[in-house]
């Protein structure tokens, strides 16, 4: 049974939940910088694939619209460019 209120929850759900928190509400918020860091960290740790990340984008196009779905896009693009030029930068 869940707990409302509960501490601690998040923290057993794992990195890749709060990551796909952290992405979903930069790129909801429109906030760029903040979304290309979440971005190039997920995909540079691992915890989520650019497979996943490019799924994604097209996922959330259809609940956020199109011009936020592209500021997601090109931050998610740029990232993996920038780390296939310099996987420790």
């Amino acid at each position: 049974m869940a707990r409302c209120g509960a501490t601690g929850d998040l923290r057993r759900q794992g990195s890749s939940t709060r990551r796909w928190i952290a992405i979903t509400a930069a790129a909801s918020a429109g906030a760029e910088v903040a979304l290309g860091v979440h971005v190039t960290s997920a995909l540079r740790s691992g915890d989520i694939t650019i497979d996943e990340m490019r799924e994604a984008v097209a996922h959330f196009a259809v609940y956020q619209g199109y011009p936020r779905a592209t500021i997601f896009h090109l931050a998610v693009e740029e990232s993996c460019a920038k780390l296939s030029a310099d996987p420790d930068g």
